[in-house]
């Protein structure tokens, strides 16, 4: 009830409208119920503006990750629905799959969407081969593609929202949430 009020004043719109956009999003992302709790309301409500752009950005997400579950990337990273341009995530996949040659780059986003920052993660595995160059890189991903980032010290922390949206995280806090 807390989080359909919230959703209800951040859009504007009545609690029974708020409530219906709930449902519309929960029956097209069936995990959210379980990642709720942890989410930001203010994303949930971006989520729920517009469900039929939600469902757009989906569908795009499974063109360019086709072997990869497109809810979870959703929910592990909303940014892919709500801020990511396409040309940008395009190119991401792109040179994933070029710099991880072997690799099921699509499982590995799913599990790890933070690897969309190329850049820091080109830094991450240069710290990464630096510090363990006896390990195969390939197979320490497969194991756990969060790891390469532990061994970033001067890389910094992957930001996906910088390296994916058309506007910056700060832009997309400020901006005001359209209903739809």
């Amino acid at each position: 009830m807390q989080l359909r009020s919230t959703v209800a004043r951040q859009l504007s719109v009545s609690e029974e409208e708020a409530g219906r956009r709930l449902h519309q999003l929960a029956a097209l992302l069936p995990d959210l119920g379980s990642h709720v709790d942890r989410m930001d309301p203010a994303v949930v409500a971006r989520l729920a503006a517009d469900v039929g752009s939600v469902t757009r950005r989906l569908l795009q997400l499974r063109v360019i990750f086709p072997e990869a579950d497109a809810f979870k990337l959703a929910l592990r990273a909303p940014v892919l629905v709500l801020g990511a341009s396409r040309p940008r995530l395009e190119r991401a996949a792109k040179q994933l799959r070029r710099l991880l040659p072997g690799l099921n780059v699509d499982r590995l986003v799913e599990d790890e969407p933070e690897l969309l920052d190329v850049k820091a993660l080109r830094g991450a595995l240069k710290d990464f081969r630096r510090a363990e160059p006896e390990l195969d890189v390939a197979q320490a991903l497969q194991l756990d593609p969060s790891m390469v980032f532990r061994f970033s010290l001067r890389h910094g922390k992957p930001n996906l929202d910088a390296a994916l949206s058309r506007r910056t995280a700060a832009m997309l806090a400020a901006a005001p949430v359209e209903s739809g």
